[in-house]
Formats: structure tokens, sequence, C-alpha cells
């Protein structure tokens, strides 16, 4: 079993671009928002690359695709690289993409130390590519696998309820659930700790979503923490640290 890991980033500080135009309706200031469902559309089915430069040269091994339609888009899909951002100097194929439309897509790699990546089309003739949501970078991989007691997947509902003035109860829902993750860790190395503080910093608490990877490496879930504290907690033993509760909840609520 491999341990769980969380791949977060600042998708907000991307800067994307088309090498074959943007259709109007969907910019590329949608992929900066996080939200799967506010799509960015190219205008037209030719070759051609989704460049999105991270800022920096980092350390990358994992990418999520989400909200995309790589299948109905009918053309060979790859990840590249290169050294610049007119993708003219050093590029190189990290791997291939293929994923069943509006499924989330993670891939794991060879670490590589790029700031300009892409996706990159060949010629379909058959629709337009359309991507809701990209993240990119080394995830946090926690020490150990959760603690047994865990919580995966248990729908949360949002409930209104009222009396009527004849004492009928009435309920109504606005939208359908939330799954939600309710996770312990013991005995996490301190570099763990380091890292996990730095993730929920970088998220700042409930703010930004993520993506958690199970102990599967298949199920991939987009999650919000569901609280504004998060500890570490001290088990009194040098160099191991607990997490006595990871709560989250999924972004969408509509399972």
């Amino acid at each position: 079993m491999a341990n769980p890991k969380i791949l977060y980033s600042d998708v907000s500080a991307y800067v994307c671009s088309s090498s074959a135009g943007t259709n109007a309706t969907y910019p590329l200031t949608n992929l900066n928002n996080y939200m799967v469902n506010s799509y960015w559309v190219g205008s037209t089915t030719v070759s051609q690359r989704l460049v999105f430069d991270i800022g920096v040269a980092i350390p990358v091994t994992d990418f999520v695709i989400d909200g995309h339609n790589l299948t109905g888009v009918g053309a060979s899909v790859s990840l590249q690289s290169a050294t610049n951002a007119a993708f003219t100097t050093g590029i190189e194929t990290i791997c291939s993409l293929d994923e069943d439309d509006d499924v989330p897509l993670h891939v794991s790699f060879a670490s590589t130390t790029k700031r300009y990546f892409a996706i990159y089309y060949t010629p379909s003739g058959v629709a337009a590519p359309r991507i809701g949501n990209i993240m990119i970078g080394t995830p946090l991989e926690f020490t150990t696998p959760y603690d047994n007691g865990f919580k995966p997947d248990v729908p949360e509902h949002n409930t209104t309820e009222f009396m009527t003035l004849s004492g009928q109860k009435r309920t109504s829902q606005q939208y359908k659930a939330r799954l939600v993750w309710e996770l312990k860790f013991s005995l996490q190395s301190t570099a763990l700790k380091t890292a996990y503080q730095t993730f929920v910093r970088t998220v700042r608490g409930k703010m930004y979503p993520f993506y958690f990877i199970d102990t599967d490496g298949t199920t991939i879930r987009y999650m919000n923490l569901d609280s504004d504290y998060n500890p570490v907690v001290s088990t009194g033993v040098p160099g191991f640290w607990n997490i006595e509760s990871l709560k989250m909840s999924t972004n969408q609520s509509v399972y």
C-alpha cells in the first residue's frame, strides 16, 4: 500500500498561453480560478500547445488535468516541457495523456526541474480542446498510510427544514452531497510536519482546493480542507508527529 499524497499549487500564478488561439467565451484566465467547470477552450482543431509558465523552475513529478475532453478531442495529446515559453528550445515529451472525458487524470513521472510546460495536441479535426483545471508540482507524501478508523467518501448533505403551521415538516436541498474524508496519521516525520505546514499555509486553510491521491494511486478527489485550523501534534518522541484530524470535503457538491 502506497502512502497518500496531496498535490497543491498556486494555479492563480500560472501564466497560460495558447499557440493556436482561444475561444473568446472561454478565456485562458479560467485556468487560474481553481474551478473545474470554468473552462478554457481552444479556437481551432489544428495542432497546438497550451503552455503554462509556473513562474520558476522547480522539481516536478506529478500532473493533474481536470474538466477536459481528452477523448472527445480526437487527437493524440501529450505533456511536454521546454526551456523557454515559446517552446523553441529544449522540448521534451514527458508522457502521453489519455483519459475519459471530464475524469481527473493524474500522471506521475521521473522528477524534472522545469518552468515551462505544455499540453500538446496533434491535429484532430474533431473538436477544439477544453480544460477546466491543471495542477503541476511535487506532491506532499505522508510518511505512512492513514490510521485505522478512517472515514472515506462519506456523503454530506446540506438540508434546510422548517415546520408548516399545520405541523408538517418540510425539507429542501439546493444541491447534491459533498464527499467527506476524515483521516488520522500517526508517527509522521519532522520533514512531513514541515511539508504539511507549508501545504496548509499555501492553500490558506479552507481557501484553496487541492488534489488528494489515495493509497491505491488511482482514487483522486478535488478537495478543500474543512477547517482553517489544522495542527500537527507532538508525540513526545523526538522526530515524530501526529495529525489527529485531517478532514476534507470535495470542492463540488455533485455526488
